[in-house]
């Protein structure tokens, strides 16, 4: 999937563990496409923190616990959709102090700037707080499942390591333009029809083979890449 989308590399950051990464790097083609080891960090109040070139999972639970433990495996600290509501560390329903919350941003590395889970408005703030503290900034897919691997990406002027971490340009899919102007609708009329298929298929049984036949489809696409900034 990461050749199919015409990536050079990926990281891989599952949450709250490395194992993941360090299965896939047995069987990953290193000469060819970067694989770049992490971890997702899920902290005392459901927010998140990324570290990247890990050595090992990060298991402290408090935003300046996790900095440190990122830095003193030599990793960058990345972070993800940071005013996303319910799991950004400058999100509504973060509960770190605004002392630690400035700190965070002072030492962080990288800021994600577009993500194309968050509403264009959180990727909006995120971009503005890059600019403000002047950090490295990346755009990432937040992928879960294979098919959205690519649907955002970051594109870099070498080979990364965390000395050379050079971001040229974020980049995300042409849909966010369409989420620009559909970030204020109302979730129930934007939602609605999908949760009306999605109840009838389940009743019928045909949820898991339609998300299955939906995924593959989905797999086969190539995401149409436009310049986010």
């Amino acid at each position: 999937m990461t050749r199919r989308r015409g990536l050079s590399g990926i990281a891989l950051t599952d949450h709250d563990t490395m194992d993941g990464y360090f299965a896939l790097k047995q069987i990953w083609p290193a000469d060819e496409l970067q694989l770049i080891s992490g971890c997702e960090r899920t902290l005392f109040d459901k927010s998140h923190i990324i570290g990247l070139f890990l050595r090992e999972t990060l298991r402290a639970e408090t935003l300046r616990d996790v900095i440190a433990e990122i830095k003193a495996q030599g990793g960058l600290v990345y972070l993800p959709h940071p005013f996303r509501e319910y799991s950004g560390v400058l999100g509504a329903a973060a509960q770190h102090s605004a002392e630690d919350r400035a700190w965070a941003v002072q030492n962080s590395d990288i800021i994600e700037v577009y993500n194309r889970k968050c509403t264009a408005d959180e990727n909006r703030l995120a971009l503005k707080l890059a600019d403000d503290y002047s950090k490295g900034f990346a755009g990432g897919s937040d992928a879960h499942r294979k098919h959205e691997i690519g649907y955002g990406c970051t594109v870099f002027g070498a080979r990364l390591s965390p000395t050379e971490f050079q971001t040229l340009e974020a980049l995300g899919l042409a849909e966010v333009v369409a989420a620009e102007q559909t970030a204020h609708r109302e979730p129930n009329k934007k939602r609605g029809p999908r949760t009306v298929v999605r109840n009838l298929l389940k009743n019928s049984g045909l949820l898991k083979p339609a998300r299955t036949l939906r995924n593959h489809w989905l797999s086969n696409q190539q995401p149409s890449l436009v310049r986010y900034r």
